[in-house]
């Protein structure tokens, strides 16, 4: 991940992480290639960060199908519940801001 401001601005702009830290967006180790997670200190959340579709989507496709599977995944309750899906970022804003908030 190539760092976390963009995320952090797209966060604030929600009146639920109005007062986030910068620090408190922690990257977690990468385990593999089509996305990053963010770990929100203190909120009992992590972000999750697409960094491409596998199956080959634009953007907003690709959010809304993941939070369509974790809306769909989350009754059997052994998928983290999704808090906030935020948009995709346009080209004057960081790439980290695409991702879904989950608990």
């Amino acid at each position: 991940m190539n760092g976390t401001a963009g995320l952090h601005a797209a966060l604030t702009r929600l009146p639920a992480f109005a007062g986030l830290p910068p620090a408190a967006l922690e990257p977690m180790p990468r385990r593999g290639v089509a996305h990053d997670h963010v770990r929100l200190a203190g909120r009992g959340l992590v972000a999750r960060v697409p960094r491409w579709s596998q199956l080959g989507l634009d953007p907003f496709a690709n959010l809304e199908q993941q939070a369509t599977a974790f809306r769909r995944a989350a009754p059997g309750g052994h998928t983290p519940e999704l808090a906030v899906v935020l948009p995709p970022s346009t080209p004057t804003t960081s790439r980290s801001s695409p991702a879904r908030i989950r608990a």
